[in-house]
């Protein structure tokens, strides 16, 4: 994040999420085009995708990294006309003048299309919302079928942690009764034909109105 702040001088806040949408178009190596009106409220263009980082980079200076692969691929870009980025193979970024704004330019990705040929099998439908609870989700996210991509597959467990008290947010002009449900989650995933798999634990916000 501080590579960010010191590139993009008009900026205040970064967001960074694991957002199922997002991450789907991140890990499979698109941009996400522009569907509709949301997007073009918050994004001139198709939300870009950075290149991947090198195995170097990954075991180097990981963070860093992340961010000088985001502010290369914004050397011919406006930060403020792409508010956010798909970092290759990782999930989205979005930024802003301030927290509000960061936030609000992730939503718009939050709320982008799943991508083609893919199918969530063993999406959470409802996640445990008793404190100390957990659920398993197999085949949480499955990628099959996708042209010029390997079938990639993610089992995903969560941990119900606390529920914040009912908030009020604006986005986009409408206002929101919000709550916060956060877990700890615990994902897995791995691409076929290859020796590639991934291990993740973090903690997640879940925001319901």
């Amino acid at each position: 994040h501080l590579v960010l702040y010191q590139q993009f001088e008009s900026i205040s806040a970064v967001v960074h999420t694991h957002s199922l949408n997002a991450t789907s178009f991140a890990q499979a190596g698109r941009e996400i085009p522009c569907y509709g009106t949301t997007h073009a409220d918050f994004f001139y263009g198709p939300v870009p995708l950075s290149r991947p980082l090198t195995q170097e980079e990954v075991d180097g200076e990981y963070e860093k990294n992340t961010g000088l692969v985001i502010t290369d691929r914004f050397k011919d870009l406006d930060p403020e006309k792409a508010p956010g980025v798909l970092v290759c193979c990782h999930g989205p970024f979005a930024w802003g003048a301030s927290g509000i704004k960061a936030a609000e330019n992730a939503l718009a990705k939050l709320t982008g299309p799943e991508p083609e040929d893919s199918d969530s099998g063993g999406q959470v439908k409802v996640p445990p919302t008793t404190p100390g609870s957990e659920k398993q989700n197999p085949d949480y996210y499955v990628a099959t079928g996708v042209t010029d991509q390997p079938d990639s597959s993610a089992d995903l467990g969560l941990k119900f942690i606390y529920q914040s008290n009912p908030g009020q947010y604006k986005f986009s002009g409408f206002g929101l009764s919000i709550i916060t449900l956060v877990y700890d989650a615990d994902s897995n995933s791995e691409i076929d034909g290859s020796n590639t798999k991934t291990h993740n634990r973090m903690q997640v916000a879940l925001v319901r109105d």
